[in-house]
């Protein structure tokens, strides 16, 4: 998992992993340019994940942020996706109880939200993508 989240958190983004719910080991990332979640205003987000070519110890987890996604004129998204944090994860690396590297994809997806009252969500997809050369 990796987040984004409001300013005065704890850490804007962080990258978090779970193998026993809900002992959760977190990561806090350093972001890449300034943002944090605000009330009422839209973000892009999205989060590409994907094993390292000829390294099987390794996944890339990166998460990208659109803080304006929409064009007012046509509502149409803008597609301006800033790297926002990334997180090599690595078997044998401890991110804190955990050593195991997160390496498997399921049938299901889930996307968190905590201390959010209220969430709108547009323009959803979940994917495979081929992972970069």
């Amino acid at each position: 998992m990796m987040t984004l989240e409001p300013g005065g958190a704890r850490a804007v983004t962080r990258f978090r992993k779970e193998f026993v719910h809900p002992q959760y080991d977190s990561v806090t990332l350093p972001p890449a340019f300034a943002t944090a979640l605000v009330d009422n205003q839209w973000f892009g987000l999205k989060l590409v994940s994907y094993e390292v070519r000829g390294d099987a110890t390794k996944v890339v987890n990166r998460l990208y942020v659109d803080t304006a996604p929409f064009a007012l004129a046509t509502g149409m998204p803008k597609n301006q996706w800033r790297l926002l944090s990334e997180y090599v994860d690595g078997e044998g690396v401890r991110t804190g109880q955990y050593t195991k590297l997160a390496v498997w994809g399921g049938w299901q997806t889930t996307l968190r939200t905590d201390g959010i009252h209220d969430l709108d969500f547009a323009l959803l997809s979940v994917r495979e993508i081929m992972p970069p050369p």
